[in-house]
């Protein structure tokens, strides 16, 4: 009975937590691009066909595969089927994770065993939320579970993958096909050389928790592949130069740091840090305490998983220091959990503990997870329903970031093509998607293309160089929201 409560609560968090309209612009640009790259037959889109203004295509933004997927579900089935790809890669994460725990013999393992799975499963659902959004994003989070099952199956200590499971070669692919659909391939990096390093350190220092040796040498020879994956996109090797050169070596100025979401912290609104940190506080604590039980009760060669411990480590900052980067640390917390928790009971660590100690505590701990699992259940509804984001609502369509009456209004006049739009940067991505080629926009939420004048627009939108900037870049219609 307490597994269908809470298994009826997670389902319910699920569908109302999710239940939102397209909240930015991003996804009408990528339907424009791929409606761009099946017109000209290239896999190439021309990032500066939209704009009037000052655009650039040296930024290289690698996303056709999944582009053309959403473009195919809106000719399929318009709005309605995005929002089912969405629920269907929320549903099929979790679902995967359920699969594992219940390999793992996690489900079957009492009121303990039900309340933690559940509340694992839930701060999963909560916390992957910022990679579910329907755009290429949506397919990173797929992929990334994908990754994860396989590499914390090759865990079980299996030669051999079991039947429904992942072998590690197939992650090489899952990869080549991610590189291709979105750019968050690139936080996978972290995971890949701290998983290899940890699982090296395991045979030296913890080699009752180490892979098999034939294992290991799989899995580093997956990891090689994944990132000769990197140059098999229709840019080559430009591809990874540029990565290296934005986000390692940082010699390419972002100036839409200020304004990018991607770029923003939990902690730098009041509003983001009360949504976000509560679900990493509960992890934390939860992850924390599951490896301090076995780093206490168990044998010396099987104290501390060093693979569990620094992959989880590498996401915590991302998850502070980027908002859009807060799906990597639950999702892989989520899996680790699962793991750690089956060495225990494997371990029969909770055996060493005084029978009736041991009964108290599973009781108490059964009662607080179930507790955690309502209480985050509880205000996550909460905050969709009665705060919901700018312009959004609970429930379905296209978000009022988008400007789509004053899209239809323009559309429906008589003027010449070519016709110049004053817009803000939330707004454009829809503008171009729904009026190219009669119109072309000033800007739009592809920060990418306008980097050479971005602080000029910020400063508009910001009313600190008005007269100057109408004078430097004239146009013929302004679509403003009334926010600016």
């Amino acid at each position: 009975m307490l597994g269908v409560l809470l298994a009826v609560l997670l389902a319910l968090v699920v569908a109302l937590r999710y239940a939102e309209p397209i909240l930015d612009g991003d996804l009408f640009f990528h339907l424009a691009y791929a409606r761009q790259m099946l017109e000209r037959g290239t896999l190439v889109p021309d990032a500066t066909l939209y704009s009037w203004t000052p655009t650039s295509d040296a930024t290289i933004y690698c996303a056709w595969a999944s582009e053309l997927v959403l473009a195919g579900l809106w000719r399929l089935g318009g709005l309605p089927a995005l929002f089912a790809l969405r629920y269907a890669v929320v549903g099929g994460t979790l679902l995967l994770l359920w699969l594992y725990a219940r390999r793992l013999g996690l489900v079957a393992g009492g009121a303990l065993g039900t309340a933690v799975t559940c509340l694992v499963l839930l701060v999963v659902a909560v916390g992957e939320r910022a990679g579910s959004l329907v755009k290429p994003e949506l397919f990173s989070l797929l992929f990334l579970h994908l990754v994860l099952y396989a590499y914390f199956g090759a865990k079980r200590g299996a030669a051999r993958p079991r039947a429904g499971e992942l072998s590690l070669g197939c992650v090489p692919v899952i990869v080549l096909v991610w590189v291709n659909s979105h750019g968050g391939f690139i936080l996978l990096a972290p995971f890949l050389v701290l998983s290899a390093v940890g699982e090296l350190l395991n045979r030296r220092f913890s080699p009752d928790l180490a892979l098999p040796r034939p294992v290991l040498r799989r899995l580093l020879g997956a990891w090689g592949l994944c990132g000769l994956a990197v140059v098999a996109t229709p840019y080559g090797l430009r591809y990874p130069l540029q990565l290296v050169d934005e986000y390692l070596l940082v010699r390419t100025p972002r100036p839409d740091m200020a304004w990018n979401s991607a770029y923003q912290a939990v902690l730098a609104w009041p509003s983001l840090a009360a949504e976000y940190l509560p679900p990493l506080l509960l992890l934390a604590f939860v992850l924390a305490a599951l490896l301090a039980f076995q780093a206490g009760l168990g044998a010396p060669g099987g104290r501390v998983d060093w693979a569990v411990v620094l992959v989880n480590a590498a996401y915590v900052p991302l998850y502070l220091l980027y908002v859009r980067s807060t799906q990597w640390a639950p999702v892989v917390f989520g899996w680790s959990a699962f793991y750690l928790l089956a060495r225990i009971r494997d371990g029969g660590l909770a055996a060493r503990l005084p029978v009736r100690f041991a009964a108290r505590a599973g009781a108490l701990l059964a009662g607080l997870a179930v507790l955690a699992a309502v209480g985050l259940g509880a205000r996550t509804v909460r905050t969709a329903w009665v705060t919901p984001s700018t312009g959004s609502w609970p429930g379905f369509g296209i978000g009022y970031i988008n400007p789509v009456a004053e899209a239809e209004y323009l559309a429906s006049l008589e003027l010449p093509q070519g016709t110049r739009l004053y817009n803000i940067f939330d707004s454009g991505s829809y503008l171009l998607w729904r009026l190219h080629p009669r119109y072309r926009v000033m800007t739009d939420s592809r920060s990418f293309p306008y980097l050479g004048w971005f602080e000029d627009q910020y400063r508009f939108a910001l009313g600190e160089s008005f007269d100057e900037f109408l004078a430097r870049y004239p146009a013929d219609i302004a679509v403003i929201d009334h926010l600016k």
